[in-house]
């Protein structure tokens, strides 16, 4: 019997941290490979909660709320709460206008909306998920009213702006200046120079 098998594969402009070197989890298999293997490069987890937090922003998609569920829940990650905050309020200005760098772009994204740290303090129910296919990635699909409520209790630092943050959490186009001044900021300088 032939079985046909898909796969999805996203491909995407660079995030805006540099990489983090990760090792592999260790398997019996890797000592058949003739030495040490190399580490793997790996988005900064503050970028990528960040990422999850700006698209939660636009839906509520159950494997985004379950994933950032997860990733405070104890014992939890240790985050950088602020960085992680600027990344997203970042995220979902260019989410609304776009970014251009000299060797990338980021594109508008139709639905997007301006951050709004409200969503992060009170409970999301059944009704507000717009996908429901969590169980494709979890044994045991969590109840959605329960991730729901969870979401906001690990998230409160959300709503903590500076007044940076705030001005670009408004997502007005006009502030773009403040966007780029941020972006500079970052960590890594990655983005220094060459964005408009």
């Amino acid at each position: 019997m032939r079985v046909g098998l898909t796969s999805k594969l996203d491909i995407g402009p660079p995030p805006w941290s540099a990489p983090v070197p990760r090792p592999w989890a260790s398997l019996p298999t890797h000592q058949q490979y003739g030495g040490p293997l190399p580490q793997v490069p790996t988005v900064a987890i503050e970028e990528n909660v960040a990422a999850k937090i700006a698209r939660l922003n636009r839906r509520t998609l159950a494997r985004d709320a379950f994933y950032l569920v997860w990733v405070a829940a104890p014992p939890g990650i240790t985050l950088d709460q602020r960085r992680t905050r600027r990344l997203a309020v970042l995220k979902c200005w260019v989410d609304r206008h776009g970014l251009t760098s000299t060797a990338h772009a980021w594109s508008p994204i139709d639905d997007a909306q301006p951050f709004d740290p409200t969503l992060w303090l009170r409970p999301r129910s059944r009704s507000d998920f717009d996908d429901e296919q969590i169980g494709l990635l979890t044994t045991l699909p969590p109840d959605l009213d329960e991730l729901g409520s969870r979401l906001g209790t690990y998230y409160p630092w959300l709503a903590d702006l500076e007044d940076d943050e705030r001005i670009v959490a408004r997502g007005h186009a006009g502030d773009r200046a403040t966007v780029l001044s941020m972006l500079a900021e970052l960590a890594g300088g990655r983005l220094v120079g060459g964005c408009w």
